[in-house]
């Protein structure tokens, strides 16, 4: 499934997105998707992670992404790193 579909689809669910792929803040079409669909991302910074790094990445994140999430609506691309959340710029 295309990016633009899963984001469209699972946001549109009132989904929050988890993503391994920081790079979407940065495509164009994905960005498009992000903000048509008011989406609330967390995108992990490093791509160099095991499955189960990944996994605990966002469970050692987890008590900074709800509050996140709590704080307001989307569109928005967090960067998930060992240290915190950073938001990302989206670049159309």
């Amino acid at each position: 499934m295309a990016d633009i579909d899963w984001i469209r689809d699972a946001a549109g669910e009132g989904e929050v997105l988890l993503t391994g792929d920081k790079a979407i803040a940065k495509r164009p079409l994905e960005v498009r998707a992000v903000v048509a669909a008011s989406a609330r991302m967390f995108a992990l910074a490093s791509n160099q992670l095991t499955g189960g790094e990944k996994a605990q990445r966002f469970l050692d994140q987890e008590q900074k992404i709800l509050k996140r999430i709590a704080e307001g609506s989307g569109p928005y691309v967090i960067s998930v790193t060992g240290h915190g959340l950073a938001a990302l710029k989206l670049f159309e």
